[in-house]
């Protein structure tokens, strides 16, 4: 297939003044040639031609046989360029608009901290959000002739931080937003196109779709800021377009249109295709009656209206398809709808129409209801609604508002581009499938930390944004790109997030002078930092809202202070000697309350060596006794209760500690017991600590001191 690389240098109209503009409306049905002079802005038609398909050479407006199109197209062509006396050279022509993809889409952006956003900032936001419509319709994998050309986008609204503003520049806030929505064409249907054209000798000017065309001559651009909707039905299709605020925003197609009444007549009144077709013009007529033959070859005679009837359910249908794609593409119902094409001319299509969208019939255009602005024709044929798409696609290609295909090439790569307007570097990079990370450098992520309260700010690195050339001059995003130019691209280097490490981030030394324990944790002394409530050595990386208290511990007083706890700090001792708060401290000191080792009172009774039971050995089951200790009312310290006979004292304290049985004597240096004196038989290495000591007793959280019992189970490990 030949390339179509053209090597201009500005964007010009399809014609000039003195070349004819030739349009093609490429049906289902048949093909429309219409040629046209632009005098004084005015589009005024010269001759038109209109041929039907010998055969099923096109389906729902697309290219089915190339060839045969193609002989079509030629043969159009010969009769006009027979009757002006002109040979024609380019075409205008158009695509169905069911081939055009639009996807809406919207993006969320964190903005630069305290800065005020500007044209490039937004500019990249706008080309994320292109590439993610892209991603979400194209396989980067699938083979070319499923691909889609990007062909433009509009804006559907910005906002910063939640609320909606007309433009970002210039604005500060957290977060920014753009909505839009993009449009795409199969590579398929333009190529098609092309080569259908191109098989007969002509190169197409100006491509457009088919609903723009329709709307570019029957809702000229003031018109556009109502909210109105352009259906085209054809023969194979009907295509939907809708303008609001100023622009056409959305695209949409049913494949039900007038084929589906032709076949409706076939079944009512038992004739071919072509049969159908006659009778279906004549009921747009005003004869009450009509006549043909049937299959069978007999002549009929039906009356127009029964006819009707017979097709109503038909009818009905295709005002129902057509109500739900308008209502879908517009969101809603619009504030007028204007029919065209061949098919608008169904007789009750419009009160259809008009009761499936709740919209009043009067706000129901069908079909031309006057003249086009613009146009001047010698043909009242002209007239029918069936000739706005072509008429529309030759003035489109008039005032430029048409795309072009030419080439450039990107790092010696040849590129074919689709152009509707003015290309820019950035643009023309999205089409040729770059990244916008590759085309616009990301700045590195700031880090935010706090020492003591006090917030610092790490600034991330400069990003390298892309180098591009065009025919060896230096460009920028912004640079005009003309059919020719070889442009080089160098991808974008973002810059590196902000790192910093704890002890750069303090800025000042960090020397943990060894570790203590105190009541069994295990603490850091010296000058050292926590992060989060952590302490942490000084070259861990820090991560974005980390909090770093820095703290310097030499006294207990400082040690309690810095891991504030219900522990009386005048009762601790170290190697059996007290503390204050002034202690000094050192790598690997243990420092916990005394050991409680409390005398006897006075008055509690003491066993009577002269009595039996001092004497008599002591037998080894020891029952229990039947009562319980009297509460105690004096205000004295708890007694430990002690398992015992009814006339001796218990001379050991029997535990289970950490699983096994042990006892401990009860002489007059230990008559009590705490769980701090189990500290030296647990099994637990104080002077290397692996974590935090937990103590349990029965089950139950215990502390220091807590008082033992006979019997007791006690449990002591690190957690």
């Amino acid at each position: 297939m030949a390339k179509r690389y053209y090597a201009k240098k500005t964007h010009k109209a399809a014609t000039s003044q003195d070349e004819p503009v030739f349009a093609l409306d490429i049906g289902t049905r048949s093909v429309v040639g219409i040629v046209a002079r632009r005098e004084d802005d005015v589009f005024h038609i010269l001759d038109y031609e209109q041929m039907e398909h010998p055969n099923r050479a096109m389906t729902d407006g697309q290219v089915e046989d190339i060839q045969a199109v193609g002989t079509l197209i030629g043969k159009v062509k010969r009769r006009l360029e027979d009757r002006i006396g002109v040979t024609l050279h380019s075409v205008a022509v158009a695509a169905a608009g069911r081939a055009l993809k639009t996807v809406r889409t919207r993006l969320d952006r964190p903005a630069p901290d305290e800065t005020a956003l500007d044209a490039e900032f937004v500019l990249g936001m706008e080309s994320e959000a292109i590439e993610q419509a892209q991603k979400s319709i194209q396989n980067s994998d699938a083979p070319l002739s499923m691909r889609f050309y990007f062909v433009g986008y509009s804006i559907v609204q910005y906002a910063m931080d939640g609320r909606d503003v007309a433009s970002l520049i210039g604005h500060t806030c957290t977060t920014a937003s753009v909505e839009l929505i993009a449009a795409f064409l199969p590579f398929s249907v333009i190529e098609s196109l092309y080569a259908a054209v191109e098989s007969c000798g002509l190169t197409v000017g100006s491509l457009t779709l088919e609903p723009i065309a329709a709307m570019n001559l029957l809702i000229p651009p003031e018109l556009r800021l109502l909210n109105l909707a352009l259906v085209d039905i054809g023969a194979g299709t009907s295509d939907v377009a809708v303008c609001r605020d100023g622009a056409v925003f959305a695209y949409d197609m049913a494949t039900v249109a007038g084929d589906e009444i032709t076949e409706a007549v076939i079944r009512s009144c038992l004739v071919n295709f072509e049969a159908a077709e006659q009778i279906k013009r004549a009921l747009c007529t005003s004869d009450e009656l009509i006549q043909y033959d049937d299959v069978l070859g007999l002549p009929c005679s039906r009356p127009r209206l029964e006819i009707l009837a017979a097709i109503d359910d038909a009818v009905d249908s295709l005002a129902a398809v057509i109500a739900e794609r308008i209502r879908a593409c517009n969101g809603g119902v619009p504030a007028a709808v204007f029919l065209v094409g061949g098919g608008s001319q169904i007789p009750g299509l419009g009160k259809k129409l008009s009761a499936h969208l709740g919209l009043d019939e009067s706000k129901i255009s069908a079909g031309v209801s006057r003249s086009p602005r613009g146009v001047q024709s010698p043909f009242p044929a002209l007239s029918s609604p069936e000739f706005v798409t072509p008429i529309g696609i030759g003035m489109t290609a008039m005032n430029q508002q048409s795309f072009q295909f030419w080439g450039v090439t990107v790092n010696n790569k040849p590129l074919k581009l689709l152009i509707s307007r003015e290309m820019r570097m950035i643009d023309m990079l999205l089409m040729a499938g770059f990244q916008t990370s590759q085309i616009l450098g990301r700045a590195g992520r700031n880090l935010t930390y706090y020492i003591n309260g006090e917030a610092f700010t790490r600034k991330g690195g400069l990003p390298e944004h892309a180098r591009l050339t065009s025919n060896e001059a230096d460009a920028n995003i912004d640079t005009l790109v003309y059919p020719g130019d070889a442009i080089t691209f160098i991808p974008a280097v973002h810059g590196k997030d902000a790192q910093v490490m704890l002890y750069e981030a303090v800025g000042m030394p960090l020397d943990p002078a060894g570790r203590v324990t105190l009541c069994g944790h295990t603490l850091p002394i010296g000058t050292w930092a926590d992060i989060n409530g952590e302490p942490q050595d000084r070259d861990v990386p820090l991560k974005h809202g980390d909090r770093i208290t820095i703290h310097t511990v030499s006294t207990l007083k400082e040690l309690c202070d810095a891991f504030p706890s219900d522990i009386d700090m005048d009762s601790l001792i170290c190697d059996g000697v007290p503390l204050d708060g002034s202690a000094a401290l050192y790598d690997g000191m243990v420092i916990a309350p005394p050991a409680p080792d409390t005398p006897a009172p006075e008055d509690e009774p003491q066993p009577n060596a002269a009595s039996p039971a001092a004497t008599e050995p002591q037998s080894s089951a020891v029952p229990v006794t039947d009562t319980e200790p009297e509460p105690d009312v004096t205000g004295a310290a708890p007694q430990p209760t002690s398992v015992t006979t009814a006339s001796e004292p218990a001379s050991a304290l029997r535990l289970t500690l950490n699983g096994e049985k042990i006892e401990l004597p009860l002489d007059s240096a230990h008559s009590h017991y705490y769980v701090m004196n189990l500290l030296g038989r647990c099994g637990l290495d104080l002077k290397n600590p692996q974590g935090v000591i937990r103590m349990k007793v029965n089950g139950d959280d215990a502390e220091f001191s807590r008082l033992l019992n006979q019997e007791d189970t006690v449990e002591i490990g690190w957690v």
